[in-house]
C-alpha cells in the first residue's frame, strides 16, 4: 500500500460511483443558474439565447454516436480525469465570451465532453452492479441530482451576490477538477461486464421495447430541459 493510499482511504466501489456522479453533475450544473446573467452579458433576446444554448445538446448527440467506443478504448479513469476538467474549461470560456456564436461553440465542445462522461459513469455503475450483484443505478442518479441541486443552489447565491459568471464557473471548475483528481488517486475501475450480444456496428436498430422507453423518457426530458434552461429567465 502506497503512502497516498494511507492518507486517502479508498471508498467502497459503489460509493466511488456515487461520488463520480455527484462531481460530474456538480461541474455541469454550475452554468444553468447563470443563463439569465449571461443573456444580459451578451445583450441578446430569448430567441438568440435559445439558439445559442442548443450547442450543448447538439454536442451531446454527436458524442453519443461513438462515446461507447471511446469509453472502452480510453477507460473510465482517463475519461473522468480529462473530461471533467475539459468540461469545466469549456463552460468557463462560454461564460467569458460576449458573442452568441462563440458561446454556442464552447457549449458544443462542452456537450461533446458531456456525452463521454455520461456514458462513462453509467457504464461504470452498470459494471459495479454486476460485480456487487446489487442494484446501485437508481441511487447513482440520485447522487447526480444531488450534485446538480448543490451546484444550482450555490450558483443562485453567486448570482444573488452579483459575482461575475466567469469567476463563478472558474472557481467551481477548479474545485471540481481538484476533487475528481483526488478521487481518482486510489480508484480502481470495475472490470468489463460480459456481453453475450456483441455488436460493433455504428448504428443498432432499436427494439420496440427500447422505443417505448425513448418515448417515455423524451417527454420527461423535454419538461426537465425546459425547466433547467428557462426557469431563471422566466422568473426574472
Amino acid at each position: 500500500m502506497g503512502r497516498h493510499e494511507i492518507l486517502i482511504k479508498p471508498l467502497p466501489p459503489h460509493k466511488n460511483v456515487y461520488l463520480a456522479f455527484f462531481l460530474y453533475s456538480f461541474a455541469l450544473g454550475a452554468i444553468f443558474p447563470r443563463l439569465g446573467d449571461l443573456q444580459l452579458q451578451m445583450q441578446i433576446g430569448e430567441s438568440a439565447l435559445g439558439l445559442a444554448i442548443m450547442g450543448l445538446p447538439l454536442g451531446v448527440q454527436i458524442s453519443l454516436l461513438f462515446a461507447d467506443k471511446l469509453t472502452d478504448k480510453l477507460g473510465f479513469k482517463l475519461i473522468l480525469a480529462m473530461g471533467l476538467p475539459a468540461l469545466s474549461v469549456f463552460l468557463t470560456l462560454a461564460c467569458y465570451v460576449l458573442e452568441p456564436i462563440n458561446f454556442f461553440l464552447y457549449l458544443l465542445f462542452g456537450g461533446f465532453v458531456v456525452g463521454l462522461l455520461e456514458v462513462a459513469v453509467n457504464l461504470e455503475a452498470d459494471r459495479v452492479e454486476y460485480k456487487l450483484e446489487r442494484r446501485i443505478m437508481n441511487r447513482s442518479h440520485a447522487f447526480w441530482s444531488l450534485g446538480f441541486f448543490v451546484s444550482g443552489f450555490l450558483g443562485a447565491l453567486m448570482s444573488q451576490w452579483e459575482i461575475v459568471p466567469f469567476y463563478h464557473l472558474l472557481v467551481f471548475g477548479s474545485v471540481s477538477t481538484f476533487a475528481v483528481l483526488v478521487f481518482l488517486i486510489n480508484y480502481r475501475p470495475a472490470k468489463f461486464r460480459p456481453n453475450l450480444k456483441e455488436n460493433n456496428s455504428l448504428f443498432v436498430k432499436p427494439t420496440p421495447e427500447i422505443l417505448v422507453l425513448v418515448v417515455f423518457t423524451l417527454s420527461a426530458m423535454l419538461v426537465e430541459g425546459a425547466g433547467i434552461d428557462w426557469s431563471v429567465i422566466f422568473m426574472r
